[in-house]
């Protein structure tokens, strides 16, 4: 009986640690990811001349893709300072004293990350899509008259029976540029150009001047036939949804997941590439699990670290993260690149971390 009070109390008073750190690293966390759309914020108020009930609509539809970003981050910090200084004050070897094994204290904390991971999944893939488009449509009401297109790199984006992707933009340039063209009951069309310009003229079209490319045309009744033909310049002109009309144009990040899974099995049916759809898909899933996987890393990690508090933690921190978002850029390109399958791609990073988290809680075992 005294033996269950104890372990209850101490459950509690971990789980308190647990808590107080993991709040005080979502909060610096949020913060240092606001700060880049601080300024972006007080420019549009002031150039926009914006009212401010839409300025704090930006800031909340914001808040569900700063909480994705910063919550694994947050559990990371929290969980190495917490065992670090469990480390630092000596109470690991007073549980050893006791006869209290590690786990003990270790298994509810494995438990609560994978729950927040297991969470994070429909956060991830409807929520914060969905946010992230309220967001834009909020950002466009302000700076557009006609807020049906905004064109950004590396985007995928469907207006009408267009889907449009540019690598590059700078000013009105563009570059590297795949438009792909859907007509009802008729071949789909897909045109590559290496260069081009857009216009606005009169916020009712969308006007391309492509230049150096070709045009491919896929042919239903012939699976696998690719007929092309190359061009100089090429002008295409994409009809925009009026200010009345509701607004249908959604980047690949503004597409819920299952909206997602629908545009992947319209490519396939007409034989066309999904890599990029494919590596957004299931990024979405990847960073999900994150919080599980850094819990994992961050225990054995706080425990061999003793010294440092916040600092050190927060130090540790952002060395992880660096390391884990590089290996997810280098993952992305992988599935982008179709070196791999995107599906084996993006669980690179997870996996290798995966690795060395559970080496280290071998290495622990004999607590």
């Amino acid at each position: 009986m005294l033996y269950n009070q104890n372990m209850f109390i101490l459950k509690r008073y971990t789980l308190r640690e647990f808590f107080s750190a993991l709040f005080f690293g979502l909060f610096v966390f949020v913060f240092v990811l606001l700060l880049d759309k601080l300024f972006y914020f007080i420019s549009v108020f002031l150039h926009k001349e914006a009212k401010i009930y839409l300025i704090i609509k930006l800031f909340y539809s914001l808040l569900p893709t700063l909480l994705s970003l910063a919550l694994p981050m947050a559990i990371l910090f929290a969980l190495l300072y917490v065992f670090s200084r469990f480390s630092e004050d000596n109470e690991i070897i007073a549980l050893q004293v006791n006869g209290i094994r590690i786990r003990a204290i270790v298994l509810p904390l494995l438990f609560l990350s994978f729950l927040v991971a297991l969470l994070l999944i429909p956060f991830n893939t409807q929520i914060v899509p969905e946010s992230h488009y309220r967001f834009e449509k909020t950002y466009a009401q302000i700076v557009y008259h006609n807020p049906g297109i905004r064109l950004e790199e590396k985007n995928s984006w469907a207006i009408g029976n267009y889907r449009l992707w540019i690598e590059k933009i700078e000013n009105k340039e563009l570059k590297n540029i795949i438009l792909y063209e859907f007509p009802e009951d008729k071949q789909p069309i897909r045109i590559i150009a290496r260069k081009g310009k857009y216009i606005l003229p009169d916020l009712t079209n969308l006007i391309l001047n492509l230049e150096d490319g070709n045009i491919q045309y896929y042919d239903f009744n012939q699976p696998g036939t690719l007929s092309r033909s190359d061009f100089k310049t090429y002008k295409i002109i994409i009809p925009l949804p009026s200010a009345s009309q509701p607004i249908v144009s959604k980047s690949l990040r503004e597409m819920k997941s299952d909206e997602l899974y629908e545009e992947i099995k319209k490519y396939r049916q007409q034989n066309i590439s999904t890599s990029y759809l494919e590596v957004e898909y299931y990024l979405r899933i990847v960073l999900a699990v994150t919080p599980f996987i850094f819990a994992l890393l961050a225990i054995p990690l706080g425990i061999k670290i003793k010294h440092g508090g916040r600092a050190i933690g927060f130090g540790v921190s952002l060395l992880v993260i660096f390391f884990y978002y590089l290996l997810i850029v280098f993952s992305i390109i992988l599935g982008e690149k179709k070196i791999l399958p995107p599906f084996l791609s993006l669980w690179i990073p997870n996996f290798l971390l995966f690795v060395i988290g559970v080496t280290l809680f071998y290495r622990l075992s004999k607590y």
